[in-house]
């Protein structure tokens, strides 16, 4: 039926429904509406939800109002407006209480179904005559099959926009978006389909890609490989809910490799509910990589630093109580993990509680910073800390502190006990190079200890030391910063500690590290400054020698890595030379050949594939400490997995292994440790008894850390290896990790002795230790 309005018009004129639609209208208005929501809760119309939020009588009055229209447009027998106005409506989304998208089929159908069994609720009061009945029902069925017919396809042309739309919007985010989409088949293992962006991303022509679905592939790094076969396995099994990822490294046209990430999720099944295709999005991620590295070095450089200068940093969270903190920090205030501010506050001397509450207060309603100087006890003993700080605002609200904490107690029972004897005093000053120094702002009096003499080379005038003296040793550069920190004192009454340099008359340049308070009179005025100066020369140029030592230190080992690899490469290729021109002669020998040059020649063919083997083991020895990128892992589920693996070759192998919880380290290497493991228990198993094989997981007691000299404060886990295989004798246990140490002939029991060797340089890597025990 045509939908344009002359042809509606003609369609929709009807000759007795228009004066049923007038009865209705100023007769029965309200009866009707009533009668309509009756029945439109009967049906269950979804749209009703729409209007749960008016009352009955909001509804009646809101249902009046449109029934009134609707009515209004029948009795004028000019339906055909009232339907193109209401999809009109529709399409603008102008309907009051109702989205466009709220309206469906169901709605459609159901309100002509209501509107119909309303009319005929009224007809039987209307008229009698049975011939004017049927004249109506007749043209109600045509106007309300007109109505549903109309509404459907605009419905339908609704439905159709969406869709453009989704598609238009689908195109522009693949276009716009940083990622590369694609579909994998996960039953072929090859790729289907992906964007042109990934080929002009990485720089290949698309024709590379066409006729070769595993184009891809043949790109992906060769230490990744492995890996990714082993990540695209776990997708059969992949959840529906479930989006997996991986990360890993693809080389470019130019010959660079760029870290991409994966994500994906399921996108079809096969007859079995197996994932037979998956979706997917790749992200670069290299220069996140290349951050994150940087940002680990930069972060274990700063943990070092701050275990060397017996330091810890902070940062609080002043609205949700939060901290974050350095082990260090933990350390020096010894705190646990989930130790809160409150334990920290609860730790506080008594008689410092409130002078630190105060000066916290002070940072977070004055100029930010936080410097406190206080005791703190616990476990029985006392500390004296010096907590720095500074304080972020968020309009004009105090929002996060930043701090760092030092356990001053060492230096500060120093000074109290100078303070007690003067002798001693003056022994520890000569013994720590540490001289004090008393400045009288009132009279510019300046008095000295003899060790602050000897540190800045005044003996030849010291009965007439005066502050001027004492300033002209210090170094141009330094001098302002030094005379702005002394005249700071005069506001801020806080403990200060800094590092400055000096130079003696004979050109010698020396490097303090002083610390000043100020003394208040009865005023609370800065009346006097005392202060120490600490000779800390010879620290500083050793730790300046510790420092260029670690560099070297890394350098070399750098450097022995690449003799390693260099050496094993060209010691390979004299063994291939060996072993081809070898293949060569034994070619050559016909069957009448001296049958003891043949084994001759066989075995120096043996001896250099063993002389590889040994090389390659050498090699992957040498760079296990290069190896640096750590993740979590589970080595129960990866000693499983590699069970299953070799299971292949030796199906009657039996495994017992305890649920193990999850540890941070190097996957590749652990992957190699317990390979080697388990070659070790294949290889020396009894005669024609299963090889039986026992994996366990266990947190290890302090007695047994403190025994292996291993760290308390860091978590480790203990894996307990076993098999049944013909063991070795206890005198063997400290020897079966060194290098080349065998304890059968190699005719008996193949191998280069360096597996062992293998297993203990991972080990220690991840800072654990390996031991074994004989029988």
């Amino acid at each position: 039926m045509p939908s344009d309005k002359s042809a509606l018009s003609t369609a929709l004129s009807y000759a007795y429904l228009p004066d049923f639609a007038e009865y209705l209208r100023s007769q029965k208005l309200r009866e009707y509406v009533e009668t309509q929501l009756t029945i439109a809760r009967e049906l269950d119309i979804p749209l009703l939800k729409k209007f749960l939020h008016l009352s009955e009588e909001e509804l009646i009055d809101y249902s009046m109002k449109v029934s009134y229209e609707f009515i209004s447009f029948l009795a004028a027998n000019d339906s055909a407006t009232f339907l193109q106005n209401s999809l009109l409506d529709w399409k603008r989304n102008q309907i009051e209480f109702v989205e466009q998208s709220d309206i469906g089929l169901n709605d459609i159908f159901l309100i002509s179904r209501m509107r119909k069994k309303t009319f005929l609720q009224f007809i039987k009061d209307y008229t009698d005559d049975i011939s004017l009945v049927y004249s109506i029902l007749e043209e109600m069925d045509d106007f309300f099959y007109t109505f549903d017919q109309e509404a459907t396809k605009t419905y339908i042309e609704l439905i159709q926009e969406k869709v453009l739309e989704d598609k238009y919007f689908r195109d522009k985010l693949v276009e716009t978006s940083p990622g590369f989409y694609y579909l994998f088949d996960t039953v072929n293992d090859r790729q289907i389909h992906t964007t042109d962006k990934l080929f002009r991303y990485l720089g290949y022509p698309e024709s590379e890609f066409n006729g070769n679905d595993r184009f891809f592939k043949t790109l992906i790094h060769p230490d990744d490989i492995q890996y990714a076969d082993e990540y695209v396995n776990t997708f059969k099994m992949m959840e529906d809910s479930d989006v997996h990822f991986f990360e890993y490294r693809i080389r470019a046209f130019d010959g660079s490799y760029r870290w991409m990430r994966n994500y994906e999720s399921a996108f079809k099944r096969n007859d079995d509910h197996l994932v037979s295709e998956i979706i997917g999005v790749a992200f670069d991620i290299t220069k996140e990589r290349q951050i994150t590295d940087k940002l680990l070095r930069h972060e274990e450089e700063l943990l070092d630093a701050q275990e060397i200068a017996k330091m810890g940093s902070f940062t609080w969270d002043l609205i949700t109580d939060q901290s974050t903190r350095t082990k260090q920090t933990e350390s020096i205030l010894e705190l646990n993990e989930n130790e809160k501010f409150e334990t920290f506050m609860h730790r506080i001397h008594p008689l410092d509680k409130e002078y630190v509450s105060n000066a916290i207060k002070k940072a977070m309603t004055g100029d930010g910073r936080f410097d406190c100087e206080y005791r703190y006890v616990v476990g029985g003993h006392e500390k004296i800390i010096l907590g720095k700080g500074i304080v972020k605002f968020e309009n004009g609200m105090a929002v996060q502190m930043k701090g760092t904490v030092m356990d001053v107690t060492d230096k500060y029972m120093l000074i109290n006990k100078l303070r007690n004897s003067e002798e001693l005093y003056k022994q520890a000053q000569a013994l720590n190079k540490i001289g004090n120094w008393s400045w009288n702002m009132e009279d510019s009096r300046f008095d000295y200890s003899d060790e602050l003499i000897r540190i800045f080379c005044l003996e030849n005038i010291r009965e007439h030391i005066l502050y001027d003296h004492y300033m002209e040793r210090i170094h141009p550069d330094d001098k302002t910063s030094l005379l702005q920190l002394l005249r700071s004192h005069f506001q801020d009454k806080n403990l200060k500690d800094y590092y400055f340099r000096i130079q003696t008359t004979e050109g010698v340049e020396k490097i303090i590290y002083g610390q000043s308070q100020p003394v208040l009179n009865e005023d609370s005025r800065t009346y006097r400054i005392i202060g120490t100066c600490q000779d800390v020369t010879e620290q500083k140029m050793l730790e300046k020698s510790l420092f260029n030592k670690t560099i070297q230190l890394e350098r070399s080992n750098e450097s022995l890595q690449q003799f390693a690899y260099i050496s094993s490469h060209d010691l390979k290729e004299p063994l291939r030379k060996i072993a081809v021109f070898s293949d060569k002669l034994m070619s050559l020998f016909d069957t009448g050949v001296n049958v003891q040059a043949k084994e001759t020649l066989q075995r120096i063919i043996q001896s250099t594939t063993r002389m590889q083997r040994i090389i390659d083991e050498i090699l992957s020895l040498s760079k296990i400490t290069g190896e640096n990128i750590f993740t979590k892992l589970n080595p129960g589920i990866l000693f499983r997995e590699i069970v299953e693996a070799i299971k292949t070759d030796h199906p009657d192998i039996k495994i017992q292994v305890s649920r193990c919880p999850e540890l941070w380290g190097n996957e590749t290497q652990f992957r190699q440790l317990f390979i080697n493991l388990l070659s070790n228990s294949i290889k020396f198993r009894k005669k024609d008894v299963v090889p039986f094989i026992r994996f366990s997981c266990s947190v290890p007691a302090a007695e047994e850390l403190q025994k292996l000299k291993l760290n308390p404060e860091n978590k480790h886990i203990c894996i307990s290896y076993s098999d049944n295989g013909i063991g070795f004798g206890i005198e063997s246990e400290q020897k079966i990790f060194t290098i080349f140490h065998r304890l059968h002939s190699r005719d008996k029991y193949e191998g280069t002795g360096i597996g062992l060797a293998i297993c203990k340089k991972i080990v220690e890597h991840h800072h654990g230790d390996i031991s074994a025990q004989g029988i």
